[in-house]
């Protein structure tokens, strides 16, 4: 059986088309993963971007946003947005006006060029094996600390159980 051309010219004719359709849905195919990988590296660019610049700008977001300072915390960043920080603290306890109190003396230094306001302080009492029992939080009653200084405060915190073997200070 020997094809004539006609034939050949037919099934030529038939194949060239499949081919040519296939070609072409390999480009569309193509073109539409490179777009979809341009739009996921757009995205994870960005995610990155938003870390990176929430990492960078972390103290003036908690000066703006003071309760996400917790969000930092929590994933072991410590952010400082007042500039203060705790020196030498004691808790001494004691027996006044027929209660029990824990004596809280701390000091505060300012770390900045500028006079900064002392935020009201959260005391934490903890007893003898560390876990917090109570916390109050004292106002500092307009305190303000001067550039590169160091102030004293000192303040009384009801114990009613007389259970406090430690204290632990923070700015609200």
């Amino acid at each position: 059986f020997k094809p004539r051309v006609e034939d050949l010219r037919q099934v030529k004719a038939e194949k060239l088309p499949s081919r040519y359709r296939a070609l072409l849905q390999d480009k569309k195919r193509l073109k539409a993963l490179t777009a979809q990988a341009m739009v996921w590296g757009g995205m994870a660019a960005a995610f990155i971007a938003v870390f990176g610049l929430a990492f960078m700008l972390r103290v003036n977001i908690v000066r703006t946003f003071p309760r996400i300072a917790g969000a930092y915390a929590m994933v072991g960043l410590k952010v400082n947005a007042t500039h203060l920080q705790f020196g030498n603290k004691s808790a001494d306890a004691a027996f006044k006006g027929g209660r029990f109190v824990v004596t809280v003396q701390a000091q505060v230094k300012n770390l900045s060029d500028q006079p900064v306001p002392v935020p009201p302080v959260r005391v934490k009492l903890m007893d003898a094996t560390l876990q917090t029992f109570n916390s109050v939080l004292i106002p500092s009653s307009g305190l303000v600390v001067g550039p590169h200084q160091t102030r004293t405060l000192t303040f009384d915190v009801a114990d009613p159980k007389d259970m406090t073997a430690s204290v632990d200070l923070d700015f609200d």
